[in-house]
């Protein structure tokens, strides 16, 4: 069912979720619908999500245009308010302002635009007399720069253009990459630097027989292009040396490629494939299941997954890259901890889009981890202290996952739980009738409550005087003690004596009408007590 939102300027409608598959294997596949225009061109975009550009043409004249957001988990949304049918929304980058920046081609005359992430669109500058698919691109200057036919062309986030005229090189692809520079390439052959203040020098000619549609900066400081026609790819270094790698499905590269996250160049085809090739040339690629599929533009996602446009099917597909996510911050423990106390240990913070976390606690005595061992049963972000852990350390660890399986466990700073709180206990022994005598444990008051008290007959065990809540049963243990020998050698007789202990709560404990509640004991022993 559509939904529609409303945010000042620009609408977002048609939302469309569509569910995630299960974890799967590197280069398995999956599409999701797209609503509206035909999906043209993709970008990551500074919210977590992909932002698509819309555009199909109805006729001279006449021409449907939006700008799509595509969330990790396939949610679509439509943004339409602001931008005009004809306007031919065809390229799209995030600009470093945070906000994605687009060009429209046709209506009324050629315009650069932007949208917030919040859906706000706003016009930026005419572009009277522009020409050609103007391609966008984020500069290293803190600029949009982007192509407008045989000129490049700069704009400051205020919207001041500046035109640099490349002396006939029509640019059809442009990036930004090595030494702090603009690349692009034009469908003639020549692969072209500019610098920021706009001097453009061709680097290599790669003949217009094979067609460069597309360039990306590479993981290894190198330029690599499509060249369509003649179905390779090119890897260009700086001073211009070319390499070509030849595609092995015919009809099969097109003008989408990208740089992805697990440290290869990503490229999409015509031919229902999309294809990977390391930064040594080894190219594998993987089939669409839809038939009739085309992957055009490309681009890589938050997820560290590869994300392309199927025009035909008015859909955006997603390729598993097995990038997993990896930590940016440490996740942390929070709570006190002592015995009967809850800690909690928090996700941290992650790249990649993870969608679940597992936890897992250690018992360990040194915070650097020595001499560790797992705590059977602890699988919950919180934990609670128990006695086992007084005087050592505990350390969280923290494993995302995702659809491309779990990370590497990012572990938290070890905690040092205290030792236990002891009560001051007060042994006294009174002779009674017959010759027994009772032992009387006082304990010192703690905060919020009156006082403790365990009463127990030296001949008769445990015994709980008083029913009432400072009454606790003890217990006591005859004992055997010789006396000294005599000054006369006489062989000594054999003195009976007992002690006696208590158990009192600690930690998270409280006073109950029928005696003490607590988590955690501690045993007091009091000294030998004489009967006789």
């Amino acid at each position: 069912m559509p939904v529609r939102r409303h945010a000042l300027a620009l609408a977002l409608a048609s939302a469309l979720t569509i569910p995630t598959a299960g974890s799967a294997a590197v280069g398995d596949i999956t599409e999701f619908d797209v609503g509206g225009p035909r999906p043209m061109a993709i970008a990551n975009g500074p919210d977590g999500n992909l932002w698509i550009a819309q555009y199909t043409d109805l006729g001279p004249g006449i021409g449907a245009s939006a700008i799509g957001r595509v969330t990790p988990a396939g949610s679509y949304s439509q943004l339409t308010a602001g931008i005009t049918p004809n306007a031919g929304t065809e390229a799209i980058a995030a600009g470093p302002d945070g906000n994605m920046w687009f060009t429209q081609r046709f209506a009324p005359v050629p315009l650069l635009a932007r949208a917030t992430t919040q859906g706000v669109v706003t016009d930026v500058a005419s572009l009277p007399g522009a020409a050609g698919p103007m391609p966008i691109t984020s500069g290293p200057d803190g600029n949009m720069w982007f192509a407008n036919g045989t000129s490049i062309s700069r704009s400051t986030m205020a919207g001041a253009v500046t035109d640099f005229p490349l002396g006939g090189i029509f640019v059809e692809s442009v990036v930004a990459g090595p030494q702090n520079a603009l690349w692009s390439v034009d469908t003639a052959g020549p692969v072209a630097r500019t610098t920021t203040t706009g001097v453009t020098s061709t680097v290599a000619d790669l003949t217009a027989a094979a067609r460069p549609t597309a360039i990306a900066a590479g993981p290894d400081s190198n330029l690599w292009v499509v060249l369509r026609d003649a179905n390779q790819i090119a890897r260009v270094t700086t001073g211009g040396v070319t390499t070509t790698y030849a595609n092995p499905t015919a009809f099969g590269i097109r003008v989408g490629l990208t740089a992805g996250a697990d440290g290869a160049l990503w490229f999409g085809t015509g031919a229902g494939r999309v294809g990977r090739i390391s930064t040594q040339g080894t190219i594998t690629e993987y089939v669409i299941p839809r038939a009739g599929a085309e992957a055009g533009a490309i681009a890589s996602g938050p997820d560290g997954n590869i994300w392309f446009v199927d025009g035909p099917g008015s859909k955006v597909g997603r390729v598993l890259t097995g990038v997993t996510p990896s930590s940016t911050a440490a996740p942390v423990v929070s709570g006190t901890p002592k015995v009967g106390q809850v800690l909690t240990v928090s996700n941290g913070t992650w790249n990649h889009v993870p969608t679940g976390y597992a936890y897992s606690w250690q018992r360990c005595s040194s915070a650097a981890g020595a001499g560790c061992s797992g705590i059977s049963g602890q699988r919950a972000s919180t934990y609670t202290v128990t006695r086992d852990d007084v005087g050592k350390f505990l350390i969280a660890s923290v494993t995302a996952t995702s659809l491309n399986g779990p990370s590497q466990a990012s572990t938290a700073a070890a905690v040092q739980v205290a030792s236990l709180p002891k009560l001051t206990v007060t042994w006294s022994r009174t002779k009674t009738k017959r010759k027994k005598a009772t032992v009387t444990a006082l304990v010192t008051p703690r905060v919020g409550v009156s006082g403790y008290r365990m009463t127990a007959l030296l001949t008769s065990g445990p015994n709980a005087y008083r029913p009432d809540a400072n009454t606790r049963s003890g217990r006591c243990v005859a004992v055997r003690v010789e006396a000294a020998t005599t000054k006369k050698g006489k062989q000594p007789r054999m003195v009976r004596r007992q002690r006696c202990t208590i158990s009192l709560p600690i930690g998270a404990w409280s006073v109950m009408a029928g005696g003490w509640k607590g988590t955690e004991l501690l045993t007091y022993t009091s000294k030998a007590f004489r009967i006789r």
